[in-house]
Parts: C-alpha cells; structure tokens; sequence
C-alpha cells in the first residue's frame, strides 16, 4: 500500500503520514515508511527491471554516462 499525502509544507506532510501510520497499526496491522533503496526496488519489479542488485541506481543507464572523460 503506498500512501501519498499532498501537503503545502513538510512538516504537514509527515505529521499527516504518522498519524496514518498510527491508526494503521491501532488495527493491528504493520506498517513502515519504504526507504529510498525500497522504494526503488518496488519500481523495478513494477517495471520488470533488476531486483537482485545490491545497488539501485537513481536513473536508469546512470553507469554508462560520462562526465569530462569520466565514468559517473
């Protein structure tokens, strides 16, 4: 389940996100906030891509760029 919280600040936005999370767990079930690295591996399997890695690069084909010569 994701949840998504449209909020004009931060600190709105993650107040309303722990409240959601409390009263989710209030009912007995568990939740937690996705890392980054979580994150990314759920878009992968949505997307049929690499879930065996151990690093997700932020975008896709990042390895293959080269910056002044150098491999990024």
């Amino acid at each position: 389940m994701i949840l998504r919280h449209r909020a004009d600040r931060l600190d709105d936005a993650r107040r309303s996100i722990m409240q959601t999370l409390n009263l989710i767990r209030e009912h007995q079930f568990h939740a937690r906030i996705a890392t980054k690295d979580s994150f990314k591996r759920l878009l992968a399997i949505y997307y049929v891509g690499d879930i065996y890695t151990e690093h997700v690069p932020d975008f896709d084909g990042m390895q293959y760029m080269e910056v002044n010569n150098a491999t990024v």
